[in-house]
């Protein structure tokens, strides 16, 4: 609570004045300069990872494609994190650039193999494999962060897990059935 740190700073700088340090403190200079960034950050991320996919794709519908999984994971981690009732932190906050740049790589390596090959089965199947073991070891690493001590950073490693996995999920699920929807004309028979 900022009205806590604040009286534990006026005490400290009464008793030893610039000579206190801690993760109190570090924190809330955390999240004092991310309250003050994040918009900053979050719209900077979105905005040059529009810029790569329109440069890539150099397709506007593939490009709405590929933010899909991406744009239905966040709205649905989130609404899983308030339905919990966990606490939401401002440190919590920043998992989403995480999961923008983790998040994205799963529908892109899909829709690249699509347009490879133009055969949905073999791109959702072929490479949901590879970014399912991706999934796996990104969950894995960030998992590590549930057995540290502060709050915050098991929030990150929560909200990045769930974030991840519903990437995952939706790239594999969602991203082909949108991808059969915009393009009717073309064949989807297993035989393809």
């Amino acid at each position: 609570e900022k009205e806590n740190v604040a009286e534990i700073r006026k005490v400290l700088t009464a008793t030893a004045p610039n000579q206190f340090a801690g993760m109190l403190f570090l924190t809330e200079k955390m999240v004092t300069s991310g309250q003050k960034d994040f918009p900053l950050m979050v719209g900077g991320i979105l905005i040059v990872l529009i810029v790569l996919l329109l440069a890539d794709f150099q397709s506007f519908k593939f490009l709405f494609l590929s933010l899909a999984p991406l744009f239905f994971s966040a709205v649905v981690s989130m609404g899983l994190i308030c339905m919990s009732g966990t606490t939401i932190s401002i440190l919590m906050l920043f998992a989403f650039p995480l999961i923008f740049g983790i998040g994205i790589d799963d529908g892109v390596h899909i829709l690249h193999r699509y347009r490879e090959d133009q055969n949905l089965l073999h791109a959702v199947s072929q490479t949901g494999r590879a970014i399912f073991l991706t999934t796996v070891t990104t969950l894995v690493s960030f998992g590590s962060l549930l057995f540290t001590n502060h709050n915050g950073l098991m929030g990150i490693g929560i909200l990045v897990g769930i974030g991840v996995t519903f990437c995952f999920l939706f790239s594999i699920t969602l991203l082909p059935a949108l991808l059969v929807l915009t393009e009717p004309s073309k064949n989807y028979s297993l035989h393809n």
